[in-house]
């Protein structure tokens, strides 16, 4: 009976794994052998389900949103600081920092951290266009 309980306790956590849904960051979902699966499928990317990676800066994404709505932009500039210390060629964490920095004041920094982004994405991507709003202000 126990063998039991455990084998249903282990589908439920992964059930919950595979349930969780967070928004996309723009960072591709594979391994870090860019394949997106290994020899004997461990770390294996599935489709729809982001990497490791994008699933923590979708969270931290969110998270500096919600403090950026609260006020708190210090703190969503801090968020989105340490997300970037995990993806740091993410043009949209690029982005997301350079509309905290302009609303915190700072045009010049917005300027340059948009500049990054834009050294991050195609030309004719809608991040290109956030980033190129945000020079132009």
């Amino acid at each position: 009976m126990s063998r039991v309980i455990t084998i249903l306790a282990a589908a439920s956590v992964l059930a919950g794994c595979a349930a969780g849904s967070v928004p996309a960051t723009g960072a591709r979902s594979t391994t870090a052998s860019g394949s997106g699966a290994s020899a004997d499928g461990a770390g294996a990317v599935f489709p729809g389900q982001p990497a490791p990676a994008a699933r923590a800066t979708a969270a931290l994404i969110v998270q500096s949103r919600a403090e950026r709505d609260a006020g708190n932009l210090g703190g969503a500039a801090a968020t989105i600081e340490r997300a970037l210390s995990i993806a740091p060629e993410d043009a949209l964490l690029w982005i997301e920092l350079a509309e905290i920095r302009l609303a915190q004041g700072d045009r010049q920094l917005a300027e340059e951290v948009a500049r990054k982004a834009l050294t991050l994405t195609n030309t004719n991507s809608p991040l290109a266009a956030r980033a190129h709003r945000l020079i132009t202000r």
